[in-house]
């Protein structure tokens, strides 16, 4: 396999399976797949519609004598949407705390078609993009060495960041876990901003510099806050 083809291919695959984790990390597959097997069913009462959300509802339910209030997602088939409606309220037998409003395996079956076609969809992409990189007699070369340089992707970062949390405070629905773990992302998108833009490094420079993996590592870290303390 000629040397270009092989790293088109390393190139893709990498990115698919980054791809895939981040967004499975999004959906929460991490703890869907590990309540397949300590998954304990309980009832659980709306008790408020969340305005200004995307399907996000306040419901109470009993485990072992002790009383949770959580900030659930709607799925299908629950039943009435109203306040006061019941519904099957499914948990960690390990921490109460995580729960959904159907099976499990149920909601993952849902989410996979979207799962992959996202993250083909990001690493055809990314390939797309370098191999353009890679092809200098191409017109389009110049226009995507400035969309891939680390000026535009270390703003259109912060500019999601600042984004996201911006939604989660207005519509209620900030929790500690995208507090902290928002902080630590905050920083390590303000180090990457700096450094591409102030000390104007690129890509080389910036895999050569310290300071930019300990901004990754923050990255990093704040999303492991974001998906194991939400």
């Amino acid at each position: 396999m000629p040397t270009r083809v092989f790293l088109i291919v390393s190139v893709w695959i990498v990115s698919f399976a980054l791809a895939a984790a981040m967004i499975g990390a999004v959906i929460d597959a991490p703890r869907l797949f590990s309540l397949q097997r300590r998954c304990g069913e309980t009832s659980g009462e709306i008790t408020h519609i969340l305005p200004r959300t995307h399907g996000l509802i306040e419901v109470r339910y009993v485990v072992s004598g002790v009383a949770f209030k959580q900030a659930l997602q709607m799925h299908n088939e629950i039943g009435p949407v109203t306040e006061g409606a019941h519904l099957t309220v499914y948990y960690s037998t390990n921490d109460p705390r995580v729960a959904f409003t159907e099976p499990p395996a149920d909601i993952l079956t849902e989410q996979l078609p979207a799962w992959i076609m996202g993250s083909l969809l990001v690493s055809t992409a990314i390939t797309l993009g370098i191999f353009l990189l890679w092809r200098s007699d191409m017109p389009q070369r110049r226009l995507s060495i400035r969309v891939s340089s680390p000026k535009i992707i270390s703003l259109a970062a912060t500019i999601g960041l600042v984004s996201g949390l911006t939604s989660a405070v207005y519509s209620g629905t900030v929790v500690t876990g995208t507090l902290v773990g928002g902080g630590f992302i905050l920083c390590g998108c303000g180090t990457f901003l700096v450094l591409a833009w102030r000390r104007k490094l690129s890509w080389r420079a910036l895999a050569r510099s310290a300071v930019f993996w300990i901004a990754f590592a923050l990255v990093v870290i704040g999303n492991l806050f974001d998906v194991f303390l939400r």
